[in-house]
């Protein structure tokens, strides 16, 4: 009895370790698996940074800015001015004393502006009636004297605002034409040369309204001068007058540029 106890536990001695050393077999064929690697940190997500705005241009300071200049008034242009003339005349006659006669004149004109400068050249027509009493008989005797004359003349604007609208400036026309009067000998044997000459300085304002169109205002000193000449033919008599008288004027102009 004894020896199959034994030789039972004999076997399953020898069962055991076989089936043991097949297991290990086994183990040692089958590929190892491959270590796991560890994984990454999980990093935080971070914010995108904002765009980056554009670059802003700094001005330049105030005293480097340049204002463009205001309009006011065309620079340069073609003119075309219509212009009225009051002249008081101062005539000293030792026989009959200080006459002060008043004439109205009336002149148009071209010309061109040159920023500053205008230059114009006209026409004008006037027209003077005089009377006068003789002391000792007491006759009225009345002559009227119209002048049509050739009137160049320049205009400086010295002083402007800062709008260009407003202009202080020198005025200075002279003016070369003739003369036709009623006291003129009206025998046809009597030939009459007339010829006159005026001038006219002063100061002025101009007011631009728009940048094509403008008021002027001017007044200062004029002289008139008439020359007559009259020769007889019949018997070549020449007889030369002349007759020369200064005094006052105010004139209103209209003036546009193109």
């Amino acid at each position: 009895m004894q020896r199959t106890c034994s030789l039972a536990i004999f076997v399953f001695v020898v069962v055991v370790s076989l089936v043991q050393g097949v297991e290990a077999r086994a183990a040692s064929a089958e590929p190892a698996a491959p270590a796991e690697e560890p994984s990454p940190a999980v990093q935080p997500v971070q914010p995108l940074p904002p765009p980056v705005p554009p670059p802003v241009s700094t001005p330049p300071p105030a005293r480097l800015l340049r204002k463009p200049p205001p309009i006011g008034q065309l620079k340069n242009g073609f003119i075309l001015a219509v212009q009225g003339t009051l002249v008081v005349t101062l005539i000293a006659d030792p026989r009959i004393g200080n006459l002060f006669i008043p004439s109205v004149q009336a002149g148009l004109g071209v010309g061109y502006k040159l920023d500053r400068v205008m230059m114009a050249v006209g026409l004008e027509f006037g027209s003077t009636t005089q009377t006068s009493t003789s002391s000792d008989t007491g006759e009225v005797q009345q002559s009227t004297n119209s002048a049509f004359l050739i009137v160049p003349g320049v205009q400086v604007a010295v002083l402007r605002s800062a709008d260009r609208k407003v202009e202080l400036l020198g005025s200075a026309r002279f003016g070369f034409g003739r003369t036709v009067s009623d006291m003129m000998a009206q025998d046809p044997n009597i030939s009459v040369s007339p010829f006159s000459f005026m001038y006219e300085v002063g100061p002025g304002v101009r007011y631009w309204a728009h940048p094509h169109f403008a008021f002027a205002i001017t007044a200062g000193f004029r002289g008139d001068y008439r020359f007559i000449r009259e020769v007889n033919e019949m018997t070549g008599v020449v007889t030369e007058t002349g007759v020369g008288s200064n005094g006052l004027f105010g004139a209103i102009g209209i003036i546009g540029t193109f």
